[in-house]
């Protein structure tokens, strides 16, 4: 679980270099939606197919979900998926998010190199 939401920390990071202050700001509008459809208020199962949604894209998802069946045992039943597909989902997740941050990364560093500065916004 935390490879993969560091995994995907890194595609956000490239994010956070183009946009400059303007990330900070949507960063802080995100926070409460993605523990919201991340599963941190109530389980990802009764947030309908939005939670089937999140599952697929965010990695603290299937990371409680996961969490929930194995601390609650008589509740295994009721998660989305068993525990050993969400593990191996999150490890897809870190993969999949590790590649893709590396490549958005260099390509930042190509834009910067470019450019002649850190940040490839013109301000």
């Amino acid at each position: 679980g935390i490879a993969a939401m560091y995994s995907l920390g890194i595609c956000l990071s490239s994010i956070f270099l183009i946009s400059g202050r303007e990330a900070d700001h949507l960063g802080g509008l995100l926070n409460e939606p993605m523990q919201l459809f991340g599963g941190v208020y109530a389980p990802v199962r009764n947030l309908g197919p939005i939670g089937l949604v999140a599952i697929g894209i965010l990695p603290l998802a299937p990371a409680i979900d996961a969490l929930r069946q194995l601390a609650l045992p008589q509740l295994g039943a009721s998660g989305i998926l068993p525990v050993p597909a969400e593990i191996a989902l999150l490890a897809v997740m870190s993969i999949f998010f590790g590649v893709l941050g590396r490549l958005l990364l260099a390509h930042i560093e190509r834009v910067g190199r470019a450019g002649g500065r850190l940040l490839t916004r013109a301000d």
